[in-house]
């Protein structure tokens, strides 16, 4: 919760991605609006068997999210700050180079 909370106040911060196992997921929504309150912005999703798994899981539901985004805004592109430097990457090539670098 501490943790989620120094997330909550940061103001670059649009979206937190909490992966609990499946039988968790009802009891961390219920602390983190307990401790924190009810927040659009957090979003607990499924982990996996192990940590690469629910890395994997992560990495999935945000390629679905920019998926989603770039069907209804085909203009859309993911824009990264690389020391200072802009680079613009199709974002379909980021998740997916993510996700076999994962396996």
């Amino acid at each position: 919760i501490h943790t989620i909370e120094k997330f909550v106040i940061n103001e670059k911060i649009d979206k937190i991605i909490v992966l609990t196992p499946k039988n968790f997921i009802n009891h961390t929504n219920h602390l983190i609006e307990e401790h924190i309150g009810k927040n659009d912005n957090i979003i607990v999703i499924e982990g996996g068997k192990t940590r690469n798994d629910t890395l994997i899981n992560s990495i999935k539901y945000v390629d679905m999210l920019i998926t989603l985004v770039q069907a209804l805004f085909p203009w859309f592109f993911v824009l990264f700050y690389v020391d200072n430097f802009s680079i613009v990457i199709s974002s379909v090539s980021i998740t997916s180079n993510l996700v076999d670098k994962c396996r």
